[in-house]
């Protein structure tokens, strides 16, 4: 039976909507528990749960804070939850800048981001009373630090030992900003919580998510796949110059609006703040590429694998990629990779593309 390339959607989207309301059965299970931190590989619904945790917090009447790191995700937290009573979500930063009353220097350093604006807050906290009945950290891989859980700390009635609270983190391989192993810290200053592991992919496709898991040695990270197998492979595609790149680029745009992505439903991802999507020199391509955030409904949206992180989207493509080895490049790779939900393009060059070749030929561990 014929069906449209929009309903093909609207069934994928409440197929990946039924998958994770299983995985809301994690958290029926703790519910006894009131310290806990979930760990688990891209696309095993972390953020998801997160929000079902916060919904069901205040649905009970408790305030509950929800924070991040990344801003991108930030805004989508704060989207999902602003109709609830005594619930504020976004990004820790965002947050401690709220309270601090503050604004961040031009060119604010990262020692500015990482201490002195966690000083500012922790004045405030101590002034005024922000404290919340339960504290629930997405991204917890990049906030477990001992700066931002002294805020943490403060911001949470009975602080980080006695309150209640939830983190989801990834400590494997989406720790991309060099804070270390923010689990050592956290149990240095907590006595005990409970620890459970996601272990099913809801995001991917089995290709997809096999890719990603392979390409940077993480292996069987995944014992199930929520997903079927739809037969496409990840496509790797060559580029030898930026004029190559960007040529493979607009046909990689116009294989997927010839499989019915629409432009909206496509991301290009880059290690790059300046990378082959926002240095195009074509005008007809420069006009269907647009930053993430400003891109209109008719328009793809690029922006950094940095910046998209903790987000998904239909289809993905991937530019710029000149190293697949070593760990910052294999990090990197993988929350770019593990972005895509059904269609996953990579342009690489030919170093990469051998690197790759290699990774993929050594198996799993």
């Amino acid at each position: 039976m014929a069906i449209s390339p929009s309903d093909v959607r609207r069934l994928r989207d409440d197929e990946r909507l039924s998958f994770l309301e299983e995985q809301y059965e994690a958290l029926d299970l703790i519910d006894a528990e009131p310290r806990v931190l979930f760990t688990g590989a891209a696309g095993t619904g972390k953020t998801f749960l997160a929000l079902e945790a916060a919904r069901r917090a205040s649905l009970k009447g408790q305030s509950v804070r929800l924070l991040c790191f990344n801003r991108l995700l930030g805004g989508l937290l704060a989207a999902q939850l602003k109709e609830l009573p005594e619930s504020r979500a976004g990004t820790l930063h965002k947050a401690m800048l709220s309270l601090a009353e503050v604004e961040p220097p031009e060119m604010a350093s990262p020692t500015w981001w990482r201490n002195e604006l966690p000083d500012l807050a922790l004045e405030a906290l101590l002034d005024t009373d922000h404290q919340v009945d339960v504290l629930i950290i997405d991204e917890a891989q990049d906030l477990c630090t001992p700066e931002y859980l002294d805020v943490m700390d403060l911001m949470l009635k009975g602080g980080l030992a006695a309150g209640r609270w939830l983190m989801f983190g990834d400590f494997q391989r989406q720790a991309i900003y060099e804070v270390g192993d923010g689990r050592d810290v956290l149990s240095a200053r907590v006595p005990s919580f409970f620890q459970p592991v996601l272990h099913h992919n809801c995001r991917n496709t089995p290709r997809i998510g096999q890719a990603a898991a392979q390409l940077t040695g993480l292996g069987n990270v995944y014992k199930k796949f929520r997903r079927p197998d739809d037969g496409i492979n990840v496509e790797y595609v060559k580029y030898t110059s930026p004029d190559e790149q960007e040529l493979k680029l607009a046909q990689a745009l116009d294989l997927l609006k010839k499989d019915h992505y629409p432009p909206e439903q496509i991301v290009v991802l880059s290690p790059r703040a300046k990378g082959a999507a926002s240095e195009c020199a074509n005008p007809a391509l420069r006009e269907r590429l647009k930053p993430y955030e400003i891109a209109s409904a008719k328009q793809t949206g690029y922006t950094t694998i940095h910046a998209f992180k903790g987000l998904d989207a239909p289809a993905v493509i991937v530019t710029d990629i000149e190293s697949a080895e070593g760990a910052e490049a294999e990090a990197l790779l993988y929350v770019a990779l593990s972005r895509g939900a059904d269609r996953l393009i990579v342009l690489a060059n030919d170093q990469a593309m051998r690197q790759m070749a290699r990774n993929l030929g050594r198996g799993y561990q």
